[in-house]
């Protein structure tokens, strides 16, 4: 043992050290190595002596051992050899890396060690070597991806070495090697180690490029020049994914989220403030369906701010430890600069507490202290995310946590129209016309801006760089929200496929008999579901117009007009029963407004269920359903060659647009006719 210290005391005392805090652990055995025997075999192999168990005992059994720690702190305090040796013990026992970070300067002294060693071997290759060694440490530090994934050992030389060796080993008969080898950077200012080390926390760092040429008089010149700070991946972390906003994650990117954009200029103020005492505002709650921008929100803050962001999924806390745990690594990323974290699906671990177990209630009671101890120790924006507010405990939204809601709509048809503009720009391809823009605006109400998203991506490629239109842009549409990707129904035999485009035709043409400046998006003959074999997809299918006496009736008349058609044309089948539904809800809806003389205006069940008064009701629905069915088939007898046309247009195409409908309207029943259409006979 003294033999070993006298020959290697950096070394022994750097084990010693670590002996005090780690554990080796054996990736391939999935067990705890004996750390005794792990000593016993680096010393020994470095060419000391055995050292006996009782002697490493006194350093304990149980801590965490880094092999990265151990390699950086033995190649800087001690000779190659013995690093070398541990290396190979290491290797032998996969250890895993479970140490704190390097500072910056430990970094740094690291690193000009290892090119100070990168030059010596450089010497075997040239007889006149020289290197900018401030600019390549200078280099090497702002480009570390991170405080505990540096360059190790060797691995700093070889960032000068392999190039310069991969040239040697490509010209080997080049008078027996280079006479003179030169490193030089370009690009690189001096950066100070605080300014590093928040780089790193922001997780960015310097990008550069190699270049090599040889010279006349066998001169080999190695150029390391920067190319700028780059966002580094975002990582996964245990349960936690840790990353950096980059420019595409900003709030330019984003539509729909004014409001929370111009309170998060408060928490800007905030980071940005260094007074202790700093009013700091409310953590903030995004309640909205899936797809509509809570996660894009939080590192849109992140990059507003230039502050790391942290992703969790609730669900993923399992306990009130595995709380304490993620918590600390939160503390441990965010540091004194701060940190934006969002908790995806909060409600899974915040629920009212009301009938939960005890072991539910300790990790919500765990999850609100932590959340408390944040606002007086570290600073940390939290934004959580749910689908279902209504179910979250009241403790969570009260002043001091989650003080601050927002909750995303549906867009508004300008919010829909730039981000048809910047989805298209993102894609990278040639900008819409104003009139595919404004049918794509008009057929995607309701929909979350990841769907839009994803629709018009897939008509991209599905057009393979020609010019989409709008049926293209639809079959795409059916595709995302429907899965469903044949171009027509080939399920369907001749007479099925004719029973139903004569059904959906009964839809089209009545639909445009009553409203023909109201437009529609299309009909088809293509499944949108197991349960349907056809549709006719209406744009806003709950307007203001539709709960007039007169739009009630049109309602009534166009989910009729489907099993009228199919009788006219084909054999009737049960495919209307839900078309049957819906009338039935809209006469119900039409007699309990007034609207029905017969029925009078007294409405004996608010809630519309008593059997008594749905049975009463009954006789009434019957009369007034029979007679607007009469009234349909007079309607499409009259129009009975538009209506075979639309149904053979159907078969063929499978999919009518409403201009390819009107245009067939307006050719049989001629611009005079037209205008006389628009309602029909009333009851």
């Amino acid at each position: 043992m003294d033999n070993i210290e006298a020959m290697h005391p950096n070394a022994l005392n750097f084990v010693r050290r670590a002996i005090t805090t780690g554990r080796l652990h054996d990736e391939y055995l999935g067990e705890d190595v004996n750390f005794r025997d792990a000593v016993c075999i680096f010393i020994s192999s470095a060419g000391g002596e055995f050292v006996t168990a009782d002697e490493v005992k006194k350093y304990g059994d149980n801590a965490t051992i880094s092999r990265q720690r151990l390699l950086e702190g033995l190649t800087v305090n001690a000779p190659l050899s013995v690093a070398s040796a541990l290396t190979t013990m290491l290797t032998r026992c996969s250890a895993t890396v479970l140490m704190p970070p390097l500072s910056v300067a430990e970094m740094r002294k690291l690193t000009e060690r290892n090119v100070k060693a990168a030059v010596a071997e450089l010497g075997r290759f040239a007889r006149k070597v020289h290197v900018d060694e401030l600019g390549v440490v200078n280099l090497l530090i702002q480009s570390y991806p991170e405080l505990n994934a540096g360059y190790v050992g060797s691995d700093v030389a070889d960032v000068i070495l392999a190039p310069v060796k991969k040239k040697i080993e490509d010209a080997p008969n080049l008078f027996g090697g280079f006479r003179a080898i030169d490193v030089s950077i370009m690009g690189v200012n001096d950066c100070s180690d605080e300014e590093v080390s928040k780089r790193m926390k922001a997780r960015k760092r310097l990008g550069y490029k190699v270049d090599i040429k040889i010279e006349k008089g066998c001169r080999l010149c190695l150029t390391l020049t920067a190319t700028g700070l780059v966002t580094l991946p975002a990582v996964q972390d245990g349960i936690i994914t840790v990353g950096a906003a980059s420019e595409k994650d900003s709030f330019a990117s984003l539509v729909g989220v004014d409001r929370p954009k111009e309170y998060l200029q408060k928490w800007s103020s905030y980071f940005a403030s260094h007074t202790q005492h700093a009013l700091r505002p409310e953590h903030m709650l995004l309640s909205g369906k899936p797809g509509t921008g809570k996660t894009s929100v939080a590192k849109a803050a992140a990059a507003m701010m230039s502050l790391p962001y942290i992703v969790l999924n609730c669900t993923d806390l399992g306990s009130a430890l595995a709380v304490r745990q993620v918590f600390a690594k939160i503390r441990k990323y965010g540091g004194e600069d701060g940190i934006v974290v969002m908790l995806d699906e909060i409600d899974s671990i915040c629920e009212d507490r009301d009938g939960k177990s005890p072991d539910y209630i300790e990790r919500l009671n765990t999850f609100l202290q932590e959340i408390s101890g944040f606002n007086e120790t570290s600073k940390a924006l939290f934004i959580a995310a749910t689908n279902r507010i209504e179910s979250l405990d009241a403790a969570v939204t009260r002043c001091g946590r989650f003080g601050q809601t927002f909750t995303f709509g549906d867009l508004t048809g300008d919010e829909r129209w730039r981000l048809v503009d910047m989805a298209v720009q993102e894609l990278g391809q040639a900008a819409l016309d104003d009139g595919m823009k404004a049918f794509i605006v008009e057929t995607t109400q309701g929909f979350a801006p990841v769907t839009i998203k994803s629709i018009l991506r897939d008509m991209f490629m599905a057009a393979e760089g020609k010019n989409p239109d709008q049926r293209s842009y639809l079959a795409a549409r059916r595709r995302i929200l429907n899965g469903v990707a044949n171009s027509k129904n080939e399920t369907l035999c001749e007479e099925e496929l004719k029973q139903v485009a004569a059904h959906e035709a009964g839809h089209a043409v009545m639909h445009f008999l009553r409203e023909p400046s109201r437009r529609f998006v299309q009909t088809t003959v293509m499944p949108a579901d197991c349960d349907a074999w056809g549709y006719l997809e209406r744009i806003n299918d709950n307007s203001l117009i539709d709960h007039t006496k007169r739009g009630m009736e049109n309602r009534i008349d166009v989910a009729l007009a489907g099993c009228v058609a199919q009788e006219l044309l084909s054999e009737p089948s049960d495919g209307g029963i839900s078309d049957l539904e819906m009338a039935t809800q809209f006469a119900m809806r039409y007699m309990r407004a007034g609207f029905s003389e017969e029925y009078g205006l007294a409405i004996a069940d608010a809630d519309n269920k008593s059997p008594i008064y749905l049975e009463q009701m009954r006789p009434h629905l019957n009369k007034m359903l029979a007679e607007r069915r009469k009234i349909v088939k007079k309607d499409l007898e009259h129009n009975m060659d538009f209506l075979q046309r639309v149904t053979s247009a159907l078969i063929e195409k499978s999919v009518l647009l409403y201009d390819e409908v009107a245009a067939i309207g307006k050719d049989t029943l001629g611009e005079s006719n037209l205008n006389q259409t628009g309602g029909g006979n009333h009851v």
